[in-house]
């Protein structure tokens, strides 16, 4: 799966956005992992047939200069070192060397 990156401006004021957002990502069948920054940034994750290993996409809501919102959504996996299918990577994604549970090698 190519790096995902996209930008998309909406008449609705953030809040409306998230709430659609949300809605439409739990319709899909996929993970919403968490709604942060009050409601403006939304992490989920996308285990499809169609993909080797689970994706996970982060959209960040914020207000647009001519009123309405404007959403970034990109992937979150090309930030993680190592095997994405390590669980502390998924459920803690580091930049520093998260595959050695020694302190000393970091």
């Amino acid at each position: 799966m190519s790096p995902l990156q996209l930008d998309e401006v909406f008449e609705e004021p953030p809040s409306v956005v998230s709430t659609i957002l949300c809605t439409a990502i739990e319709a899909a069948g996929w993970t919403l992992v968490g709604v942060w920054d009050a409601g403006q940034r939304l992490v989920w994750t996308v285990d499809d047939d169609q993909l080797s290993t689970p994706a996970t996409i982060q959209a960040v809501i914020s207000d647009h200069a001519d009123g309405g919102s404007r959403v970034h959504v990109s992937s979150l996996d090309q930030l993680w070192r190592g095997d994405v299918q390590d669980p502390r990577l998924r459920s803690t994604p580091r930049l520093d060397d998260a595959g050695s549970d020694d302190p000393g090698t970091r």
